[in-house]
């Protein structure tokens, strides 16, 4: 037997009493693998496993290096030390005024579900000083089955997704994995009581995110193997924040009928910021941030940010009546807005979305008469997908024209992007961009009709031949 085997077989065998008395219950395909955690990432990161100093060398793979690059350049693995920095504890004094102390525990584990999960799992306390962050199970499943398995030669997928392993590679469940905290769902609720603390607003957009991680712990070749990967990407992040953002709304929305204690109704984590956090006060500058335009006029807009391109994916009626609902008077709708629910939320599979759908629907201009900071930054967000996607796609390197227009894009990004950093979010990787020094939102139409303007370009020279492709002869 190969070394490399009999040293997994031995760390397996010391570690098996660790988790021989949890139960044998195997967890359904696609259950989130934030609920149960009962094995360490601590475990993944041996050096015969996932902890070796240096790649295995097979080509264009991390195979047997994730762990340590993981550990050293993904931000999930300090998600722990952020709750037990003194901001959060800002936050939670804040948080606690008027709290009994049996509350506060609540409270804490509350945020420790997202932000230290496997120590919550582990020890019963998210307050645990062992930070182990958003370890592996909380992307790739509960361990207990598939641990003894996944390294197996002939082992395949769908027996490792029926042991509980994610299929991360699977694009709709990274996705709904990432939303599970950075949106939310039924379990994970970050409200506007918690911004209004100091947390900053949840505005998620997986295209963009996956970019913040620069030195990923998978392979990155991921992007040049799947024709239009960042587009398939985007799609898939728009249908999982259609999704927890309805399973989000149904959990408020009936906790909030049922009269729980700490159900505020309505909650306005649900609505555009922008439509109340303006100044008030007569002269000086102008507004700087319109908000999205609501359906009925003095009510604020029902999610501006996760659904802002998701409706025109959906196109069904039922988001029609959940905005409807959620745009009309606030006084006792909470059971008419569960009322809207079926028993289960039927799942958005992602839109089979290619390159050209994305740019046809950019270029057409959807974009309302007085746009919003959160449609006009989603717009850019969602070309930026393309450009890369194109750019993939193409096998020679950035042609003058490709230079030109990803300047162009950095600009309106740096318009985009806030003044100051303490008001900055999303914290998106805006590439480097310098930061302004004003806050200069007040010509957001003529920002948007440049993104349609670039989003017309970028679809004319994709649907161009290129020099490299063979042309048909003529008869």
């Amino acid at each position: 037997m190969p070394p490399r085997i009999v040293a997994c077989w031995l760390v397996l065998a010391f570690a098996a009493p660790l988790f021989a008395d949890q139960p044998a219950e195997i967890l359904p395909p696609g259950r989130a693998a934030r609920e149960v955690l009962p094995v360490s990432s601590q475990s993944c990161g041996s050096a015969t496993c996932h902890g070796n100093p240096s790649p295995r060398p097979i080509r264009g793979s991390l195979a047997g290096h994730e762990f340590v690059r993981w550990s050293e350049f993904d931000p999930h693995a300090g998600a722990a030390v952020t709750i037990l920095g003194k901001p959060f504890q800002d936050i939670l004094d804040r948080m606690n005024v008027g709290r009994s102390p049996e509350e506060m525990p609540a409270l804490r584990e509350r945020c420790a579900a997202c932000h230290n999960p496997e120590a919550t799992a582990a020890k019963g306390s998210g307050d645990s000083l062992t930070a182990l962050g958003i370890g592996c199970q909380s992307c790739h499943g509960d361990a207990r089955h598939w641990i003894a398995r996944h390294y197996e030669r002939d082992v395949t997928r769908e027996e490792l997704h029926g042991l509980g392993m994610l299929d991360t590679k699977d694009l709709h469940v990274r996705a709904k994995q990432c939303a599970g905290c950075h949106i939310g769902d039924a379990t994970h609720d970050m409200n506007h009581d918690m911004i209004a603390a100091g947390h900053p607003p949840l505005r998620f957009e997986l295209s963009a995110y996956h970019d913040l991680i620069g030195k990923k712990h998978w392979p990155e070749a991921e992007r040049l193997r799947e024709p239009e990967f960042k587009v398939k990407l985007w799609a898939a992040g728009q249908a999982a924040a259609a999704e927890n953002t309805l399973a989000l709304l149904k959990s408020r929305a009936s906790r909030a009928a049922r009269h729980e204690p700490v159900s505020p109704w309505p909650e306005f984590a649900e609505y555009d910021c922008f439509a109340c956090h303006q100044r008030l006060r007569p002269g000086g500058e102008p507004n700087p941030v319109p908000a999205r335009a609501a359906s009925q006029p003095g009510m604020p807009a029902w999610q501006a940010w996760n659904l802002s391109f998701a409706e025109s994916l959906r196109k069904d009626s039922q988001m029609v009546q959940f905005r409807a609902a959620m745009e009309g008077p606030f006084r006792d709708n909470a059971a008419a807005v569960h009322a809207l629910f079926p028993s289960e939320i039927p799942a958005v599979a992602p839109a089979n979305l290619s390159l050209p759908d994305l740019l046809t629907l950019l270029s057409r201009d959807p974009a309302p008469a007085v746009p919003s900071w959160s449609s006009t930054t989603h717009r850019a967000l969602a070309l930026q997908a393309a450009y890369l996607a194109s750019r993939d796609n193409t096998p020679a390197g950035e042609s003058a024209a490709s230079q030109a227009f990803a300047r162009r894009l950095r600009a309106i990004k740096i318009s985009l992007a806030f003044g100051s950093k303490q008001f900055e979010w999303p914290a998106f990787d805006w590439m480097g961009l310098p930061r302004p020094a004003a806050v200069p939102f007040s010509d957001l139409p003529a920002i948007s009709a440049e993104l349609t303007e670039l989003a017309s370009q970028l679809q004319a020279e994709s649907a161009a031949p290129r020099a490299d492709t063979p042309q048909p002869s003529q008869p």
